[in-house]
């Protein structure tokens, strides 16, 4: 048991360690090193003393409310921050400590023990469920392989082990052994996934492709059928096209292109004189954005924020035209999704911080 705890451990400890040397700025980072510490607590409860158990049990009773919280804010493009699932989430674990900390379990037949104990093991379930379906629903529209592959890999291997752990302690059937070894398995999958050359790259605060994203599909970086001494020649070459495309393109929307209204990928593979393939390729895997749109509205959303708050007498539809909005609705639609709020209260409050994923530099 003390070896097994002690390898789980381990794999935890590495992944924190990568985790706060690399992207610990982004809020998704530190939900995913709270969930990964609520698994090494989940590890070291057999080996504590009694009087610490409870309080190690009531933390970790937060876990199914972190995974949500983790697929919320990694997959969701305008996570809701403010909801019935935040509070379905706080109330999951707060009553259950609530509950020990009142006596309340020992009296199992009173409306209290099930409403602060029972109620709450159902939300847990729902929790998990609810950040299984969050990983289903947004998958169709995730172009990004590495996204994708973190879905099916990482979050649905912890999800299982999240939900068959919770059943397991709330209905009294998993022993020490099933936790410990369901913990270190999820532990040793999530490892050898980040360990693996697929490194988990962030991008405001969303979990975004890394730098072996699938470029077959794109036409670029394909090596398959290449002898071994000129391998590595291409390899270089493609990054240096690449990066090359990139800087081309932040420099044209660094000069107002994403302004245009009505611009399309292909007119942009024909402004830069591009293959459509190549420049959709950039995009989606080395800068990291799910589609063509999003990307542009990040620079059109980033621009006119600025301007909401440097001009307050500037009528919002003519920010709106300027940025390349064709109308109002539009704008305001793209404005609310991006950062929440829309223009009208994002103007009242000068000041504000953008919580805008992703916005590129534009000079």
């Amino acid at each position: 048991m003390v070896l097994l705890t002690g390898f789980g451990l381990g794999c935890i400890l590495i992944q924190i360690l990568i985790l706060m040397r690399d992207y610990w700025r982004f809020t998704v980072t530190r939900i995913y090193s709270a969930l990964l510490a609520m698994a090494g607590l989940l590890l070291l409860i057999p080996h504590m003393e009694p009087q610490w158990r409870w309080l190690a049990w009531d933390l970790t009773t937060a876990t199914p409310a972190l995974f949500w919280l983790l697929c919320e804010t990694a997959f969701v493009r305008a996570p809701q921050w403010y909801s019935r699932w935040s509070l379905i989430a706080f109330y999951s674990f707060l009553s259950p400590a609530l509950a020990r900390k009142l006596g309340v379990d020992m009296a199992p037949d009173s409306p209290l023990h099930m409403f602060l104990w029972e109620v709450p093991r159902l939300c847990e379930y729902l929790l998990v469920l609810k950040g299984g379906w969050v990983l289903l629903t947004t998958w169709n529209g995730d172009r990004i392989l590495g996204r994708r592959r973190l879905r099916s890999w990482v979050l649905g291997i912890v999800g299982s082990g999240i939900l068959g752990v919770t059943l397991g302690i709330n209905m009294g059937i998993a022993s020490e052994l099933f936790i410990q070894v369901t913990v270190c398995a999820c532990a040793v999958s999530s490892a050898a996934f980040m360990l693996g050359g697929r490194t988990l790259v962030l991008a405001g605060g969303r979990w975004e492709q890394g730098p072996r994203c699938e470029r077959k599909q794109a036409g670029i970086f394909s090596t398959e059928a290449l002898p071994q001494s000129t391998l590595k020649q291409v390899k270089v070459t493609n990054a240096l096209e690449v990066s090359s495309l990139a800087r081309r393109l932040e420099e044209r929307m660094s000069e107002g292109f994403y302004r245009t209204e009505g611009l399309t990928l292909r007119k942009l593979s024909l402004e830069l004189g591009v293959p459509l393939h190549r420049l959709r390729a950039v995009i989606n895997c080395d800068m990291g954005y799910r589609s063509f749109s999003e990307y542009i509205n990040q620079l059109r959303i980033q621009e006119a924020s600025a301007r909401l708050l440097a001009e307050p007498d500037t009528p919002v539809l003519n920010i709106a035209l300027d940025a390349g909005y064709r109308n109002i609705s539009s704008f305001n639609r793209t404005f609310k999704d991006v950062t929440g709020h829309t223009p009208t209260d994002f103007r009242k409050t000068e000041g504000m911080v953008v919580p805008v994923s992703g916005l590129a530099s534009i000079g």
